[in-house]
């Protein structure tokens, strides 16, 4: 073979985990680099403000979402603010990093935000009706181009309102197939769950349940639908609480299973549905967050109230597939944290290395606490896996966290002076990653050898690079794995000629975590670690 010279010059990042902080910081420290002690409020009007929900974008940016109200005005807005990295209002964002939204002149929240593949912006809440004959609100979906300009593609000038019923229509959460429809989980006058599948252009997908929409009733009684997610296969599960019947009136948590036409799953649970009693028969448990994780088990957070001694707990459940409860994790599928004062864990996030985090208020204050993947506590982090934050000695509640790039934590929510303002806060966690951006050039004279490259980029979202080498003619194959060694794809698999390749992975019906990407050509096998993060 002759021998071949390659020039290359390479720009990659390095992402290096670090064991440890340094010995002045601890684990559920805030963050002192972002806005001020590491916390970030907003003040819009003077008057309400409150985030609901908060996404990240792949620059590191967030934006949060819920609504604003003027002192002069009676009713509230849909609202959105996007910030820099270190906590500072982006004033590239609609005006001066603030979007503004009225979409009926009656009064519109926004409940949930995610971003699509091509950078647009989707929330969904409500609003109140338009209709003199409709008493309630209805549900809205908004979609901005990345700039916070509303996307006149979709709906009608970037708006879409659907009324399910003469009564209040709330939707709670939305995410994105991978086909680009939209699903929507909310209720409707308080009794019922609601599923609405869109199109990609805010039209109902009319293959979806009856018009696009599907109801189910679990006990005649109120039955709030919270929050969605998507299975890898593209089967859909919800989360919410149930109450049950009269004369009863204690909640249930719920976990629901459809297929993508909108029928329920008769292969979980009990006709496509769960109902699980946390501690006694009187005692009251809801859910709040779903999350879905490679292995296909489902986790749920929430809430637990033990009427016995009055005490109020984050409550995290795990099901396997078929909607059993995982005895393995925590005790029988249940792990329960007790806190000061009301207490409820409304958002869920795992972290590069399978940790579980809850966000949420206690005591009127945020709150967060970290498990392992077992559902055992983390005492390492705060003050026995526990931390809490007050902005101003006043009300503080947390609504939405997630997981950053680099393995911090960022809580949004509300908090209250007289008033109320937009707020955040970023953590420190124990394994945090130190990201670089480096140069180099390197001259190799020889034959070419075989070589997996790390992915790029890394951590990804949803489209990452995967490139490798090969010096003569051999059978390849290139799979994907998640973290417990489930083949996830099959990249490559056939015989390739002598070169260098690259093959592109789409993660967008894969949730956020850690994967592994392994190539065999010959006697030549190599593995790599790669992150998804949404």
């Amino acid at each position: 073979m002759r021998a071949l010279t390659k020039v290359i010059l390479i720009t990659a990042f390095i992402f290096i985990y670090l064991p440890s902080l340094t010995p002045a910081q601890s684990s559920g420290d805030l963050d002192t680099t972002f806005g001020i002690g590491g916390k970030v409020t907003t003040d819009i009007f003077g008057y309400l403000e409150c985030a609901h929900s908060l996404v990240l974008q792949d620059d590191g940016k967030i934006i949060i979402a819920g609504y604003s109200q003027n002192f002069s005005s009676s009713y509230r807005e849909i609202t959105l603010v996007r910030y820099l990295s270190d906590g500072n209002i982006d004033i590239s964002f609609g005006t001066n990093g603030i979007v503004i939204t009225d979409v009926s002149n009656r009064g519109a929240e926004a409940k949930s935000i995610v971003i699509q593949s091509d950078d647009k912006v989707v929330v969904a809440g409500f609003s109140d009706s338009w209709s003199p004959s409709s008493n309630g609100d209805a549900f809205t979906v908004v979609r901005y181009d990345n700039n916070g300009t509303p996307d006149n593609t979709f709906g009608t000038n970037g708006v879409v309102r659907t009324e399910i019923s003469d009564e209040n229509d709330v939707a709670e959460s939305v995410v994105i197939q991978p086909d680009g429809k939209l699903v929507v989980v909310g209720w409707t006058n308080y009794s019922d769950i609601v599923l609405v599948k869109y199109n990609s252009d805010g039209s109902l997908d009319n293959s979806f349940g009856s018009g696009g929409i599907v109801i189910t009733d679990i006990n005649s009684n109120t039955d709030q639908g919270k929050s969605v997610a998507l299975q890898t296969d593209g089967k859909i599960i919800v989360t919410g609480y149930s109450i049950l019947p009269f004369p009863y009136g204690f909640y249930r948590i719920f976990v629901a299973r459809y297929n993508s036409n909108g029928d329920l799953d008769l292969s979980f649970g009990t006709n496509g549905i769960v109902i699980t009693t946390i501690g006694d028969f009187i005692d009251d448990a809801r859910g709040y967050d779903i999350y879905f994780q490679p292995d296909g088990k489902i986790l749920v957070a929430g809430y637990y109230g033990d009427r016995g001694p009055n005490i109020d707990h984050f409550a995290l459940l795990r099901y396997n597939s078929d909607g059993s409860l995982d005895n393995s994790f925590g005790v029988n599928g249940i792990t329960v944290t007790a806190m000061d004062g009301y207490t409820y864990a409304e958002s869920i996030d795992l972290d590069y290395n399978g940790d579980i985090f809850l966000g949420g208020t206690s005591d009127d204050n945020f709150a967060l606490a970290k498990y392992d993947s077992d559902g055992n506590i983390d005492v390492s982090f705060g003050a026995s896996g526990i931390v809490t934050t007050d902005f101003s000695g006043h009300l503080d509640f947390g609504h939405s966290l997630k997981i950053l790039a680099d393995n911090k934590i960022i809580l949004a929510g509300e908090s209250y002076t007289v008033y109320s303002d937009f707020a955040l806060a970023r953590y420190l966690n124990s394994d945090i990653i130190s990201v670089g951006l480096i140069d180099f050039r390197c001259e190799v004279i020889g034959p070419l050898t075989f070589t997996l490259e790390q992915n790029y980029p890394n951590p990804f979202n949803p489209n990452t690079l995967i490139k490798y080498q090969i010096p003569e003619l051999s059978f390849v194959t290139l799979k994907v794995y998640d973290v417990l060694g489930n083949e996830i794809a099959i990249l490559i698999n056939e015989e390739k000629p002598t070169g260098t390749y690259e093959v592109e992975l789409n993660g967008i019906d894969l949730p956020s975590g850690v994967y592994f990407y392994q190539i065999q050509a010959g006697n030549f096998v190599e593995t790599k670690k790669m992150v998804l993060m949404k």
